[in-house]
C-alpha cells in the first residue's frame, strides 16, 4: 500500500467532524448510490446483449 512506503504520510483535509448518525446516513446514501449505478450499468449491458443476439431471452438476476 502506499501509505506503507517509507516517508509517506497521510493527511486528510476537509473532513468535517460529525455525530455517528450523520457519518452512517452517509454511509448509507454512498451503499445505495453505488447500488444504483451497478444496477443502471447492468441495465445497459442487457440491452446491449439483446440488440446483439435477438432470439435468446437475457434475464438479469436483481
Amino acid at each position: 500500500m502506499v501509505g506503507d512506503l517509507p516517508g509517506c504520510e497521510i493527511v486528510v483535509v476537509n473532513q468535517p467532524s460529525c455525530s455517528p448518525e450523520q457519518e452512517m446516513v452517509e454511509d448509507m446514501h454512498a451503499i445505495v448510490h453505488t447500488s444504483s449505478c451497478r444496477l443502471s450499468g447492468m441495465r445497459k449491458y442487457t440491452q446491449q446483449l439483446q440488440a446483439e443476439y435477438p432470439k435468446s431471452k437475457i434475464q438479469v438476476l436483481e
